[in-house]
């Protein structure tokens, strides 16, 4: 006896449920009694009858019942088993999803995105809407978390499935499917009783009022697409959880889209709390962070302020390391929580905490960490492709064409034009260094994504009307803001050459008259040149002269600025004996340029003795 073994009496027993015996020793198989439950012995059925029987509206349910004996059970066979066709048993190889899901759970989904839709103020009872607003729950719930090529091979099913008539135009009425591409592209417009794209209902950009480039946010069909979906999800009232998991690609506006939405929410129903998790995340910091932002209602129960719901975001939901026996801490807590409604008091007595009027939203990048799918069934799931290359050219020609239209800018830079030839060049070489320069085990650093264009835009936006008056100027900042985020980062010459002969070629493609003045080297920029000078007037109590980012022209021109700031250093710190020759002058004007930007963050890697440590310290 070690001292820790739970003594029962007679009259106690303890059940346990788990996934699988992976981790069980010998002695635990031994000594229990073994009971294997098969998920087809009770299957979907009976949560869709129980679902169909609480719908009030007789007429309506009679309708939905037809619809799911024509639609549910070959989708479920075509996706999950790959059968194509049950009575000839014609096979095909099941459809890839982001994250593996049940047919529980994809029923599930798919009887909450039909009761975002059919609801009570509505009372649709036609037939026709209600099969349209059927096929698109299917493509959102089924196809939900199909990636990508399988949402084509699901779409053509779903069609020939319905029988409807295709119809090649814009919009669609119901009683017609739209053919010109896969329902994924078309919402229903339940008012109207049409099929319609996403593109035609995307807003027009705002500039943020921060005027922070965080701050932005470009709408697109994704973005609108994406924002619906996490809003069917939480609007549903009364019908077990509502969560929501976006899965995709770095840059894939996860995070964006759900912030926005957050912020969307009217403060006087709802509080929002954002957890990020990273690999060192413990169940206790998840826990804490719940609590605090909770209040306390009765003995045991907890939850936001009276009248109001908590919205909780999880960003990066299965970064959490996995420990001996296959758990994420973390993930494990809240599914303690989603599922059961309570956490335990982490103190001597381990009371139970009921917590209520809780609503979660995650996002998380697949591949990483294998998320416990017993926990991924409580969500219901949609997989974020990454966007089209129309657009992200949108994104980027928006916002460049905004700047420059709202400055005092040359009004050659106003013109779209101007904002569309810079998102090509730049979109060019970035398709050209994510192609050819992959991670390797040696060069694992060597990850480009959406983020990357963001930077060289946010460079971009850096330039003012006073230091850049002509469309050459414009295109020679682009230029060296593609050499800081994509060239700086390369760690082989051949790299390095490869990736200059893609800028150089980008720029004259779309700019052949800049080319000249664009191409001259060196290509540095910053706001150092007036250094001094602001420096002397913010001492002597003043402060309307700034620094404005200009090119530097030269290491000449600004190698007299630098070596003031050594001798300033030197003249209260331990002197450093600095030779400032020019690769030690272009590490310094890199550097000052990325902590000048706000989130600006750097990671200097280089030998012992390559000068990082004399190059922070001279800043």
């Amino acid at each position: 006896a070690n001292g820790e073994r739970i003594k029962l009496n007679a009259k106690m027993h303890m059940l346990f449920e788990v996934q699988d015996l992976a981790v069980a020793s010998p002695a635990t198989v031994s000594r229990c009694g073994m009971v294997y439950v098969d998920p087809r012995d009770i299957g979907w059925q009976p949560f869709l009858w129980k679902w169909l029987n609480s719908r009030e509206n007789e007429v309506e349910r009679e309708v939905i019942h037809a619809l799911c004996d024509k639609y549910l059970e070959p989708c479920l066979d075509f996706v999950v088993d790959g059968i194509v066709n049950r009575a000839t048993m014609e096979m095909t190889e099941p459809l890839r999803q982001v994250t593996p899901m049940t047919s529980l759970a994809l029923v599930e989904q798919f009887t909450k995105m039909l009761a975002s839709m059919l609801t009570d103020e509505r009372a649709i009872i036609d037939k026709a809407l209600i099969e349209a607003a059927c096929c698109l729950a299917l493509t959102w719930s089924i196809g939900g978390a199909l990636v990508q090529p399988a949402r084509a091979k699901f779409d053509t099913f779903l069609k020939k499935l319905s029988g409807l008539p295709l119809t090649a135009s814009e919009t669609v009425s119901t009683g017609q499917l739209p053919s010109s591409t896969t329902l994924h592209d078309f919402t229903l417009d339940l008012d109207e009783r049409r099929w319609q794209p996403w593109s035609t209902i995307v807003p027009h950009y705002v500039p943020p009022t921060d005027g922070k480039f965080s701050s932005i946010m470009v709408p697109t069909a994704d973005t609108v697409r994406s924002t619906w979906l996490v809003d069917s999800i939480m609007s549903v009232c009364g019908q077990g959880r509502n969560c929501a998991l976006l899965v995709g690609d770095s840059g894939t506006a996860k995070t964006t889209v759900a912030a926005k939405y957050l912020l969307s929410c009217d403060p006087a129903t709802s509080t929002a709390l954002t957890i990020n998790f990273s690999s060192r995340t413990s169940s206790r910091n998840v826990q804490v962070a719940i609590e605090d932002v909770l209040e306390k209602r009765t003995k045991d129960t907890f939850g936001p302020p009276a009248g109001k719901k908590l919205l909780v975001y999880v960003d990066d939901l299965n970064m959490p390391t996995v420990d001996t026996y296959g758990t994420q801490q973390p993930v494990a807590l809240l599914k303690l929580l989603i599922d059961r409604g309570y956490l335990y008091d982490r103190g001597k007595d381990l009371s139970i905490k009921h917590m209520k009027d809780m609503k979660f939203i995650a996002a998380m990048v697949p591949g990483r960490n294998e998320v416990d799918p017993r926990f991924v069934r409580l969500f219901n799931v949609f997989c974020i492709a990454f966007p089209p290359e129309a657009s992200i050219k949108q994104i980027y020609t928006s916002i460049l064409h905004t700047f420059f239209s709202t400055g005092a800018f040359n009004t050659s830079m106003q013109d779209r034009g101007f904002a569309e030839r810079l998102t090509a060049a730049m979109f060019d070489v970035f398709n050209a260094v994510v192609t050819a320069l992959p991670p390797t085990p040696a060069k694992f650093h060597y990850i480009f994504n959406m983020r990357d264009l963001s930077r060289v835009t946010e460079g971009v936006m850096l330039s003012t009307p006073d230091k850049m008056s002509e469309c050459k100027h414009i295109v020679r900042v682009m230029r060296h803001e593609m050499y800081r985020v994509f060239y700086d980062r390369l760690v082989d010459d051949a790299d390095k050459g490869f990736v200059g002969d893609k800028i150089s070629k980008a720029i004259k493609a779309s700019f052949s008259s800049e080319a000249e003045e664009a191409l001259r080297e060196p290509c540095l920029f910053g706001d150092l040149l007036n250094y001094h000078e602001v420096e002397e007037e913010r001492s002597a109590g003043g402060g309307e002269e700034v620094r404005l980012y200009e090119d530097l022209q030269d290491f000449e021109r600004f190698k007299p600025v630098l070596e003031g700031v050594l001798e300033k250093y030197n003249g209260v710190h331990k002197p450093m004996n600095l030779v400032l020759f020019d690769d030690c002058l272009g590490h310094l004007v890199r550097v000052h340029r990325l902590m000048r930007l706000p989130r600006g963050n750097a990671l200097l890697v280089g030998v012992g003795g390559s000068g990082k440590q004399n190059a922070v310290m001279n800043l």
